[in-house]
Parts: C-alpha cells; sequence; structure tokens
C-alpha cells in the first residue's frame, strides 16, 4: 500500500505527462496549420500566375523583367521571389527538423 506522499507524487507525475501530451499535439496542430497555409498559399500564387503573366507579357518581353510579374519594378519583384524562397526554405526545415524529432521519440 502506498502512503500519501507516494500517492501525491504519482498524482503529479500523471498530471505532468497528462499536460506534455497536450503540448505536444498543441505544437503538431500548429504546425499541420502552418504547412496547409503555406500550401495554400503557394497554390494560390501558381493558379494565379497565368493571368498576372498574361498582364505583364509586353514588359517580360520588351525589357527583360523576368522578376516584374509580382511588381511593376524589377527590383522588388526579384526581392519578393527571394522572400518567398526563404520562406518556403525555413518551413521545409522546420518540417524535417520536427519530424526527425518525432522519429526519436
Amino acid at each position: 500500500m502506498r502512503t500519501d506522499e507516494e500517492r501525491l507524487k504519482a498524482m503529479h507525475k500523471r498530471a505532468e505527462q497528462i499536460a506534455r501530451r497536450n503540448q505536444v499535439r498543441k505544437a503538431w496542430g500548429i504546425t499541420a496549420a502552418a504547412i496547409a497555409a503555406s500550401i495554400a498559399l503557394i497554390v494560390l500564387v501558381g493558379m494565379s500566375m497565368p493571368g498576372i503573366v498574361d498582364g505583364e507579357r509586353s514588359l517580360v518581353q520588351d525589357q527583360g523583367m523576368s522578376a516584374s510579374v509580382f511588381s511593376s519594378s524589377s527590383i522588388l519583384g526579384y526581392v519578393v521571389i527571394a522572400i518567398l524562397a526563404f520562406a518556403l526554405g525555413v518551413s521545409v526545415t522546420i518540417l524535417c527538423v520536427r519530424l526527425k524529432r518525432a522519429r526519436k521519440s
């Protein structure tokens, strides 16, 4: 038979396990939502590209401003493309790190 102190320790240990499990579930939910939002953003930008390219075809052909798809300025277009590429790289890196941690545990 356990003493009151042992039962209290067991209760605190179980409460910590439940809190840790809830925290992991919440983290995975946030990760899944972020991945879904990233994929949706990429799909929406990809679906809108043909319309944008058709509207800006004269600029692209005449002046060679291939990054101007996102902006009327070629420099700003390159900046936007660089930011989108960086964000995608960060998302993939975070996903890989989380998958590696999940395999270890």
